[in-house]
């Protein structure tokens, strides 16, 4: 583990010292359109420095390029930022949908990060000098695995690290002020929690508990969308892994893993012998209910929304429990 946090500690450097080539945003545009992946490589990661003058018309052209370039499927990024200034004194960072890079480089005068939420992302380094990261900034960054606070942040928001289930730990530095971060500030994430003046990590156990119910190995959920607004209609397939041996009425009771496991609704269905596949269509979710408790309070105070992480565990009438793998999120805003 402290290997890995040297590691981190010398990212940036490494990084740059790699980076071959150097850009303003319309000339990576221009670069990137035109590169030709090798022959029968499956993919290539490329090395880039982005020197420019970052407004939010050039930070959204950035966004579009790692979207629209005719290798988005293959094409990968080590992003350095750290020399690019901004057009404001705000300094505000938003990445939003960026795709595509696996490491960055934050610019070195960035003191506000909106968000940077690319699903690719590992490895991210954040600059002295940052003063707020906002609410759900990596939210579902699930390939990011370590993170490193610097002490100059006064201000984390409610689950900034939401959802990112590869997150192993998160570095805070010694000299943070932490008092008024979000109290949800590390929602959603399994991560461990280390300060930067701990000599020996390796055995620290995280911060949080897993709430999700262990999956079950005689079922599974599949749900047709991993996402969906609260009172909108969802569509699943249970699978048994074993033939039922009777007819018999059942309940599906749905939990909000995100809520420590809290019952959100209950949903009737019918279990037939040996039958072991159920496919359900058209499902309202209009009467799930999201129990009143802090977490779920302060959310929706700092962030006036909420993804619930539901968590079917099939009873059967019998009283025969089945927990089913598989889960899906439902989203809820406030009027």
């Amino acid at each position: 583990m402290r290997k890995s946090i040297i590691a981190l500690a010398v990212f940036c450097s490494v990084f740059s010292a790699f980076a071959q080539k150097t850009f303003t945003v319309s000339e990576f545009k221009s670069y990137v359109e035109n590169y030709k992946i090798a022959s029968g490589a499956e993919g290539e990661t490329v090395s880039i420095k982005i020197k420019d003058v970052l407004s939010s018309e050039t930070q959204n052209s950035l966004v579009t390029l790692t979207w629209k370039t005719k290798n988005s499927k293959n094409l990968y990024f080590d992003l350095d930022l750290s020399e690019c200034t901004y057009a404001d004194d705000d300094c505000i960072l938003e990445l939003f949908h960026i795709k595509n890079v696996r490491r960055c480089v934050l610019p070195m005068s960035t003191k506000f990060l909106r968000y940077f939420d690319c699903m690719q992302l590992e490895e991210i380094r954040l600059p002295d000098g940052l003063e707020e990261i906002n609410y759900n900034a990596f939210f579902d960054v699930s390939s990011l695995k370590r993170i490193e606070i610097p002490a100059s942040v006064r201000y984390v928001g409610a689950c900034a690290f939401g959802d990112c289930s590869s997150l192993e730990y998160i570095l805070i530095d010694k000299n943070a002020n932490t008092e008024k971060w979000s109290l949800a500030w590390n929602a959603w994430n399994d991560a461990k929690i280390v300060y930067s003046d701990e000599k020996d990590f390796s055995d620290k156990k995280t911060d949080k508990k897993n709430d999700e119910p262990p999956a079950g190995e005689r079922g599974t959920v599949a749900f047709e969308h991993a996402n969906y607004h609260m009172w909108d209609d969802i569509a699943y397939t249970i699978t048994l892994a074993e033939k039922p041996a009777k007819t018999q009425k059942a309940n599906i009771f749905v939990y909000d893993v995100h809520n420590g496991g809290e019952l959100m609704g209950r949903l009737p269905i019918k279990i037939k012998k040996n039958k072991t596949v159920y496919t359900f269509t058209g499902v309202p979710t209009k009467y799930f209910e999201l129990p009143e408790t802090d977490l779920i309070y302060t959310i929706l105070k700092e962030c006036q929304e909420y993804w619930a992480k539901m968590k079917f565990v099939l009873v059967l009438k019998n009283g025969d429990r089945i927990d089913l793998a598989g889960s899906a999120r439902c989203y809820v805003t406030l009027p």
